[in-house]
Parts: structure tokens; sequence; C-alpha cells
């Protein structure tokens, strides 16, 4: 999950028209993924602890704040809710 979650990423700040195909071919549970990214950027965690730097945690934010339009606009998110 960590290693799909740094390749997208690492695909929204370079290559973002990528994103849908890595998606599709890795196949990764949105749900999780969502979840992890939200601890990973602190919004999970009580008591200030923080698990990323603050480059990290400003991408990780910036794609939770972009969720729907990368990943539950993609395929991988409608082949998943049918």
């Amino acid at each position: 999950m960590i290693d799909v979650l740094h390749r997208l990423l690492w695909l929204m700040e370079h290559r973002t028209p990528l994103v849908g195909d890595f998606l599709d071919r890795a196949q990764p549970d949105a749900e999780r993924l969502r979840l992890v990214a939200q601890v990973l950027a602190g919004s999970g965690l009580q008591g200030g602890l923080r698990l990323t730097t603050e480059a990290e945690t400003h991408a990780l934010q910036r794609l939770i704040s972009n969720w729907e339009t990368l990943v539950e606009g993609g395929p991988l998110f409608r082949s998943q809710n049918r």
C-alpha cells in the first residue's frame, strides 16, 4: 500500500495524466489507500505526532484534497463500486 501511495504521489506531482493508468494496473483498495494517505498526512492522528516530512505532508494533503478527481473519478473507483 505504501509503495502504491508513494508512486501515486510522484505521478501526481510529475505525470498527472498517468495516474489513471497506474491505478488501473496496481488495483489498490481505494478506501484503504485514502485512509493510509490521511493518517500519514496527520489528519488521522492525535497529539500532533508526525510521521512524514513537511514536504510529504503537503503532497499527501494535495492528494487528499484532489482525491475525488484523481482517484474516485477514474476507472479504478468505478470498477470497485459496481
